[in-house]
Order: C-alpha cells, then structure tokens, then sequence
C-alpha cells in the first residue's frame, strides 16, 4: 500500500471517528433501556474496530456507515464485533455510483433480541449436514426431525440447509 492511500485511509477513519462522536447523543437516545452495557462508546469502538479489520469498510460512504451504527443501537446489536450479533458489510450501489455499507443483523443477534421477549423461552439453531437425517413437514402439525450423522462436523459433509426452534 503506498504512503498516500495509507494517508487517504487514516483521513477516512479519522472523519469517520468524528462523524460518529457528532452522532453520540442520538446514539445515546436510542439504545434501548433493556441494553444494559450497551453504551455509545462501545458502539462507536466496536465500529471504528471494525473499519479498521476492514479497509473496505472506509471506501463506503461515511454517512451509511453511521446510520449501520444508529440502526444497530436502535435494536441493542453490537455492529461489526466478534459477537456476530451484526454485521457492517460493504455494497456497491450502482445508482449512487458508490460504496454504501449496510448494517445486517446476525443469527446471535436475533436470538439475543427473540430472548428478550418474555414470551420466548427457548431459542435454538441448528445446522443441517450432508450426513444428518432431515426431515420437515409442513401443515397444521408441523415437525422437524434432524437426527445427526455419525461422528464429527468434518466427516458429517457440507452445510446444506439451517433451521430455529423458538418456543
């Protein structure tokens, strides 16, 4: 990488900090009560962190990337963590004629929003392998049975579909 394009991404994620601490109070007001921990100085990290393991993120228009990171403290998600609970993820929007990046909630996250539903008791997913038994039907008694192949994950064969319980 030459000296510029190492000056051009400093710069970038320099604004960005600066977009995203502009942002702090709006931020602060939409994170949900039940978020305990979950405050704007994580949210605003954990996305710089996240620009920072990914350059393409600081090729995006800054303002997506600070509308992912409201959108993502409206719902109480960690964005862009190692977490998984959401994602920050680049696109290319053809009629813009630039980068956008777009804030994409994760299964863990999902699963974390579902389980504070106090109707929600169990949440469970799964993946199905090549080597399990899986069968699914549909109607007004629904069932899945998934029965495991033997062994492990590595000799069970590919991934080829996924499911959730949620009682």
């Amino acid at each position: 990488m030459s000296t510029n394009a190492l000056a051009t991404s400093r710069d970038r994620y320099t604004n960005l900090g600066n977009m995203l601490e502009a942002q702090r109070t709006r931020i602060t007001q939409v994170i949900p009560a039940a978020m305990a921990g979950f405050t704007p100085s994580r949210a605003i990290a954990v996305v710089l962190d996240a620009c920072a393991r990914q350059p393409a993120l600081l090729e995006c228009d800054p303002k997506t990337i600070v509308r992912a990171c409201v959108a993502s403290a409206e719902v109480g998600l960690e964005l862009g963590s190692p977490l998984g609970e959401a994602y920050l993820v680049p696109f290319y929007n053809g009629k813009r004629g630039c980068k956008e990046a777009q804030f994409i909630p994760g299964y863990k996250g999902l699963i974390k929003l579902m389980s504070l539903d106090s109707r929600v008791s169990h949440v469970e997913a799964t993946l199905v392998h090549a080597g399990d038994v899986f069968e699914w039907e549909r109607g007004t008694t629904p069932r899945i049975v998934h029965k495991p192949g033997a062994g492990t994950t590595r000799v069970r064969g590919d991934v080829v579909a996924a499911y959730a319980v949620i009682h």
